[in-house]
């Protein structure tokens, strides 16, 4: 025990360090111990965090698509198309139902009594679903003051699809065919359907009787440009559109080798005899159908960059606030039933 306590006594300095720097070891391994396990405790809450508020986005995500109003439009379960694979018809169709429009609703005035179309003229579901699509694109820009009547016509499948006529009473009539529309109760191309939807609101837009003075029929009185509606008025948009782009010549030589009794290859030949005029073969039937295929370009589009005559003509509308306005209305309606509308390139049949 002496001999302990003397040793002790002799090496104290020795034992002292040990035993502190052993501590010392010790402690500093508690430490490290303690700060991995913290440190592994937050990247576990981070990464709960992180994953917490992705569900919470997804989750957001996935109930605004359902609460959308609009996109369940589309997914009408009570249409029944009776005009399916419907084989031609005749060349101006037969009206099938008539409909007056009264503020945004149709209401039934006339149908036909042809026994082989009587179940398509009593589908007033399947008309009052086509006649909504289409309100609920333009209705917001107060189209209806223009038209008077929906009517629903076939001339078969691969006919007109869709028209607007000024009879001889001045009065608009807004046509649709379910037959090149419908199959099976559903849009087989809404694109398509969309485009000439828009198309015809062009006519509508620039042949109303703000623009045209359907009392003068008279070429030797009309001033401006004579169309079989009437003498365009000074101010129009047609005749703007015109004195641009067809007054240069380019409406002569249309009447000289198409003209309105062209036959269809005339129209393809001056079609392509003019590259880079065209928006469409179909524009060049003549003015008419050429500003309105560039005003259905000029909204489903988007804005040129390049100088082509072509472009040229759908830049002509930007010129104009309220149809600049009037463009973004109708995208924004139509994204709202139709939201992958605009991110695919416009197929036109």
């Amino acid at each position: 025990m002496e001999k302990v306590i003397a040793f002790i006594k002799q090496h104290k300095w020795i034992l002292l360090l040990s035993i502190t720097g052993t501590a010392i070891v010790i402690f500093f391994v508690i430490s490290l111990i303690t700060f991995a396990n913290t440190s592994k405790q937050q990247v576990i809450d981070t990464s709960q965090i992180e994953e917490n508020n992705n569900a919470k986005i997804i989750e957001e995500k996935v109930t605004e698509v359902k609460v959308s109003p609009k996109n369940n439009f589309l997914d009408n379960s009570n249409i029944v198309s009776y005009l399916d694979d419907l084989e031609y018809v005749d060349e101006e169709g037969i009206d099938l139902a008539t409909y007056e429009i009264v503020d945004e609703k149709i209401n039934l005035t006339n149908k036909t009594t042809n026994p082989e179309f009587t179940l398509e003229a009593n589908n007033t579901v399947e008309h009052n679903f086509l006649w909504d699509y289409f309100y609920n694109i333009f209705g917001e820009i107060n189209t209806t003051k223009y038209i008077d009547n929906f009517i629903i016509n076939t001339d078969g499948v691969d006919g007109s699809l869709a028209s607007m006529y000024l009879n001889d009473g001045n009065v608009w009539g807004f046509y649709v065919d379910p037959a090149d529309t419908l199959k099976k109760g559903k849009f087989f191309d809404l694109q398509d359907f969309t485009y000439t939807l828009v198309h015809e609101f062009g006519h509508l837009l620039t042949l109303n009787s703000s623009q045209v003075d359907y009392n003068n029929y008279d070429e030797y009185n009309c001033f401006t440009h004579l169309l079989s509606e009437g003498c365009l008025y000074e101010g129009a948009y047609s005749f703007i559109y015109f004195e641009k782009f067809w007054a240069n010549g380019l409406y002569e030589d249309w009447k000289n080798n198409v003209g309105y009794d062209a036959y269809e290859e005339d129209q393809t030949y001056f079609y392509e005899d003019n590259p880079d005029v065209f928006i469409t073969e179909y524009a060049a039937t003549d003015t008419d159908e050429d500003i309105a295929e560039s005003f259905a370009h000029f909204v489903l589009t988007d804005k040129p960059q390049s100088n082509k005559v072509m472009d040229q003509k759908i830049l002509f509308f930007y010129d104009y606030p309220e149809l600049v306005s009037m463009r973004n209305t109708i995208r924004k309606n139509i994204t709202s039933i139709y939201p992958d509308f605009f991110s695919k390139p416009l197929n036109i049949q």
